[in-house]
């Protein structure tokens, strides 16, 4: 029964969200559970194509960025409803890191759009890459120093993380 579903979990879905659900879930719900996602996993490359093609046709390329944005306030609205708070992967309330997030976001637009520049307005970009790099390293040095971080960089100690992470931003 367990082993099925931690079988079930880790041979079809993606690792993270299948260890969610067996933490946040019941046993008796964690079928049900894994049956909904594993729903959404394979419906949305079925649908996906065709949706992308009428927004790109109707409404232009950029749509297709904000096709998730209905999706992601339903999940709100559902997580709200039907996830408990007391999970054992919730740890002890704390204080979100909204600074954290602010640099961060800051960094990670800036540099998207400092690189995008790059081949029209060569000083737009440098500028922009310069505010990405100002609010990289003010995002690090707040991380360090923060009670309660948006980002352990301790975690960066550990090689393997380290490299992985390397490899998912090549």
């Amino acid at each position: 029964s367990m082993r099925v579903l931690e079988g079930l979990a880790s041979g079809i879905l993606q690792p993270i969200p299948a260890i969610v659900i067996l933490r946040a879930f019941d046993v008796k719900e964690q079928g049900r559970a894994l049956g909904i996602f594993g729903f959404g996993v394979v419906l949305a490359p079925a649908i996906g194509p065709s949706v992308g093609g009428v927004l790109v046709e109707h409404f232009g390329w950029p749509s297709i960025f904000f096709v998730v944005v209905p999706f992601c306030l339903v999940v709100l609205v559902l997580i709200r409803r039907y996830l408990s708070t007391n999970s054992p992967l919730m740890g002890d309330a704390r204080k979100f890191d909204w600074k954290g997030l602010l640099l961060a976001g800051t960094c990670t637009v800036t540099v998207l759009n400092g690189l995008v520049h790059l081949h029209d307005d060569r000083t737009l970009a440098l500028a922009l890459l310069s505010v990405a790099l100002a609010s990289f390293i003010g995002f690090a040095a707040w991380q360090s120093r923060a009670d309660a971080p948006l980002m352990n960089l301790k975690l960066f100690s550990y090689r393997q993380f380290s490299m992985g992470g390397l490899v998912a931003f090549i």
